[in-house]
């Protein structure tokens, strides 16, 4: 999806609930000494926290007075970044 099409207030609104959710799922699987589950969630957690400081980037980059050549040009780079860490996975599967 296109940069410019992101909402950054929907973005960490949907991210803090999520996290919300892991935090108490976490707990409570704990007091159930539940390990798997609680695992799970902290794993969870550990991916939200290495997405976190990507919110500000895209507010960051969700400003407006970025020309639309701009913006194209930072889209473009993200999609090669994602074709270069598609081929390093479909690599290592190798």
């Amino acid at each position: 999806m296109p940069l410019e099409e992101l909402d950054p207030e929907d973005i960490e609104q949907r991210f803090r609930k999520m996290k919300s959710a892991c935090n108490v799922s976490k707990n409570t699987f704990d007091m159930m000494k539940l390990k798997n589950p609680k695992n799970m969630a902290d794993n969870m957690l550990k991916v939200l926290e290495t997405f976190e400081p990507w919110i500000r980037v895209i507010r960051a980059l969700n400003v407006e007075g970025l020309k639309p050549k701009h913006m194209a040009r930072i889209n473009q780079k993200i999609n090669e970044g994602k074709d270069i860490e598609m081929n390093l996975e479909l690599n290592m599967d190798i």
